[in-house]
């Protein structure tokens, strides 16, 4: 049970590490360095979170929202998770389940960050080869756990028309975690109890269902 939950444990810190990091200075860096960066200050808000989290855990997910805000478009990342069901849902369903996506994320991550403790995390350097595209770049990093154990992971960044390097996708011991919605997602609507029904989708979404399934990836 310990090392599942450091897996999972592992897994959350790696899916949002990359992702707090805020201000124009990312136009001047590369993507390793605002990983390098994201994930000094994720401790940061991880420490100051568990000073007031039993008195005001809302004020800690409304800070870990407005971390990610700049850095993650949910709109985007929530309407690739529909996939093929966004063209059938309303602009009003896709705003909904954004917004379900969203906070689902946050309360899901903002708890279980709360528990780190001394895991390492090590962003490892560029590997030097050329790049087809220069705005796509592949972050490796690992986690090691206190037990030994270690977690490789792959950031997928894109640089933006903006200038930001932003996270797409992550790929933690071959699991594919943006696969891993989408199929949720996919599943939800083809289960009979919801009968293709969008809104009982949104309704019924949870983001620890696909937590767990990478979890089990982690722990094999």
């Amino acid at each position: 049970m310990a090392d599942r939950w450091r897996a999972r444990l592992s897994l959350i810190l790696l899916v949002w590490a990359p992702l707090c990091v805020q201000g124009k200075d990312t136009l001047e860096r590369g993507p390793h360095a605002v990983v390098e960066e994201a994930t000094s200050a994720l401790l940061v808000v991880i420490q100051q979170g568990q000073s007031y989290f039993d008195e005001d855990p809302e004020r800690f997910y409304v800070e870990v929202a407005s971390t990610l805000g700049p850095i993650m478009d949910f709109e985007r990342f929530a309407r690739s998770v529909m996939a093929v069901y966004a063209k059938r849902a309303t602009p009003a369903q896709r705003e909904r389940f954004a917004e379900s996506f969203k906070w689902g994320l946050v309360r899901t991550y903002a708890k279980a960050l709360l528990s780190f403790d001394n895991e390492v995390i090590r962003v490892l350097p560029p590997d030097g080869k050329a790049r087809r595209r220069p705005d796509r770049e592949r972050v490796k990093m690992a986690v090691v756990s206190t037990s030994g154990a270690i977690f490789p992971v792959e950031y997928s960044m894109v640089l933006e028309k903006d200038g930001q390097w932003r996270l797409r996708n992550v790929i933690i011991n071959g699991i594919n975690l943006g696969l891993v919605y989408r199929d949720q997602f996919a599943e939800a609507m083809r289960d009979r109890e919801n009968k293709g029904d969008i809104d009982l989708v949104i309704d019924h979404w949870s983001v620890s269902a696909a937590v767990d399934t990478a979890s089990e990836g982690a722990d094999q």
